[in-house]
Formats: structure tokens, sequence, C-alpha cells
């Protein structure tokens, strides 16, 4: 089921941009991660996740009300066009224990600010989960707290 806040469908506009956000093992001394955790894009934008290494999937923990929350398939690439403004959380499923977690942050301002409680409320109730690297989460909240 697809609404219009997420499509998994090609990027019909001439001035969207598209993203890619890599679900690495190692990354500048770091272990499982998204590359880049927190990325910020304009309304219409498409994001592709792309499992550099095996074992890696992406799944949508919190989005926009109204958004579509997507999931990928194991080592497969995941393109989502993101056209409603807001914070979309999301983790990959087997590895969150050691943080792998990312946000995107759709549009700037009065149209992200009213999604930031919800964004951090689900970051925070995963935190307890994460044995190692916690310190991304705190920096996802910090960024997202920016906003306010």
């Amino acid at each position: 089921m697809l609404t219009s806040g997420a499509c998994l469908c090609p990027v019909a506009s001439a001035h969207a941009a598209e993203h890619v956000v890599q679900m690495l093992d190692q990354h500048a001394g770091s272990t499982m991660l998204f590359e880049p955790a927190y990325l910020k894009v304009a309304p219409g934008d498409s994001v592709t996740f792309r499992p550099v290494n095996r074992s890696h999937y992406v799944k949508a923990i919190a989005a926009p009300t109204g958004a579509h929350k997507f999931s990928s398939a194991e080592d497969e690439p995941l393109t989502v066009k993101l056209e409603q403004p807001g914070l979309y959380v999301y983790v990959c499923p087997p590895h969150l224990m050691m943080a792998m977690i990312g946000a995107i942050q759709v549009g700037e301002g009065e149209s992200v600010k009213p999604q930031v409680p919800a964004a951090v409320k689900s970051v925070r109730e995963l935190r307890s989960r994460m044995l190692s690297n916690g310190q991304r989460a705190e920096a996802l909240v910090s960024k997202m707290e920016e906003i306010r």
C-alpha cells in the first residue's frame, strides 16, 4: 500500500534530486551503519538505499502522518520518492542492537517542526535495544531537535 508520502516509483519531476544512502558493515572506523546517517532532502526527491554489504535491509519505523513506512527486502536496493514533508526514521532490523539507524528530513522549517516530537520519541524508544554505538541515536535526536 503506497501513499503520496513515499512511493516506490521513478522520479518524474525535472527538479527532483536523487540521493543514495549506503548500508555498510564498516566505514570511517565505525561498524554497521547507514552513510549518511542523516540526510536533508526536498519534497519530491528520491532516496535509494543501497546495500553495499550482505545481510542489510531498511525499514522505516517512523514517518510523517499519512506517509508510507517503507521497507526493503534483505540485500536488495530500495528507491523511495519522498513527497510528504517531515522526518522519516529507519533502521536495519538485524543490526539495530549495533545502532544501525538513520533519518531523512524532508523539507524545512514549519513543514517539519510538527513531526519532531514523534520522530525523537521513536528513536528514544529504541535506544534501550542498542547495545553498542548508542551515540548514533543521540546524534540523530540532536539533529532533529535543531529543527525546532
